[in-house]
């Protein structure tokens, strides 16, 4: 088990299962490796920064289908990071 903040540097794959808000914060999206994947399991869509990944200017969104979309961020002029994020995950 570690903190995020300490994995987000390894990582590629962040799940959210806790059902408390802002677990992953825009700050720690922005930190993560290219190609990662965000996504939340529990029953409450706040445990990610959605909002705050929306409404940021220097983000742009693709949507790959409903509830997912690919995040692109350019961090200099020819380098871009990517996320994908998986808004909303229900079983039935």
């Amino acid at each position: 088990m570690n903190t995020i903040e300490s994995a987000l540097d390894r990582a590629q794959i962040f799940v959210t299962a806790t059902g408390n808000k802002d677990i992953i914060t825009l700050k720690h999206m922005k930190s993560m490796r290219d190609g990662s994947v965000v996504c939340n399991i529990g029953h409450f869509d706040n445990e990610i920064q959605v909002d705050l990944l929306d409404k940021d200017p220097t983000i742009k969104k693709e949507n790959i289908k409903p509830q997912v979309d690919k995040l692109r961020r350019e961090v200099s002029v020819s380098v871009c990071v990517g996320l994908t994020v998986r808004k909303k995950v229900h079983y039935g």
